[in-house]
């Protein structure tokens, strides 16, 4: 479902109104992308696994709201697996994510004002896009924080900055928007950007920062003393040095 940038906040009011009865069996996904002509666009992607009838019931407020396409319909999951390939082309790209603690309207607001700012003044980022991720938080939640190694289990959504460009010389101006992009929208939710790294498999921009292991606390939380402990039973070398590299334990 495609809407108008200036329905937005009728957007946020829907999103709010369907997460308070959302089933375990439902997600959804706010975009703000750019159309075929290059123009900010607000995307809302609902998914539900049933039949035809029970989804469109689901979001049947959303299509109520008068987007301006309307692409709804049944997919075959073979089909859903392959709706980003077009955004995994060889290229320059950098992946931004924090969490959100709640749907307030204003860090989406801002977050889409940066973005139209970033992909007007800079065309050459023109397939960046900001995501916001609508999972069923309880069934997350309902998994103890440590039973695996995986630490963000709070009932949080995802935000994801993703920036995208082709020519190596717009790479220091991409790097920057990013951060910004993402720092805007933190600071809208009145977060800070230095502790929230959100999803931990969308945090580009601090996952190589291995010379100390401040994010990789972040990232495993409580877990991360215990992983040090596996760390140094299996590789006390560092042969796994990528990403959120763990130090093994003294």
């Amino acid at each position: 479902l495609t809407y108008a940038p200036s329905l937005l906040p009728i957007v946020i009011q829907q999103i709010n109104r369907w997460t308070r009865k959302q089933t375990p069996n439902e997600a959804g996904r706010l975009i703000f992308s750019t159309d075929s002509q290059g123009k900010p666009a607000v995307v809302f992607i609902g998914f539900k696994n049933s039949d035809a009838k029970e989804g469109e019931a689901a979001f049947k407020g959303f299509v109520e709201l008068g987007p301006l396409e309307n692409a709804s319909g049944m997919i075959p999951y073979e089909k859903l697996n392959t709706m980003l390939d077009s955004y995994s082309v060889p290229g320059h790209r950098l992946h931004w994510g924090l969490h959100l603690e709640r749907l307030d309207l204003k860090p989406f607001k801002k977050a889409l004002e940066t973005f139209t700012s970033l992909v007007t003044e800079h065309p050459e980022a023109a397939s960046s896009f900001v995501s916001f991720e609508f999972h069923h938080t309880d069934k997350i939640a309902s998994v103890p924080t440590e039973a695996t190694a995986f630490a963000h289990r709070a009932p949080v959504y995802n935000a994801l900055v993703t920036t995208q460009w082709e020519k190596a010389a717009f790479t220091a101006v991409a790097q920057a928007a990013t951060r910004e992009l993402a720092d805007t929208i933190a600071k809208a939710a009145s977060t800070d950007l230095a502790t929230n790294i959100g999803y931990p498999n969308y945090a580009d921009g601090v996952a190589g920062k291995n010379k100390t292991d401040t994010y990789s606390k972040l990232a495993f939380g409580a877990n991360y003393e215990r992983l040090q402990e596996v760390k140094k039973m299996y590789d006390p070398e560092g042969v796994f040095s990528k990403w959120f590299a763990i130090q093994p334990a003294a």
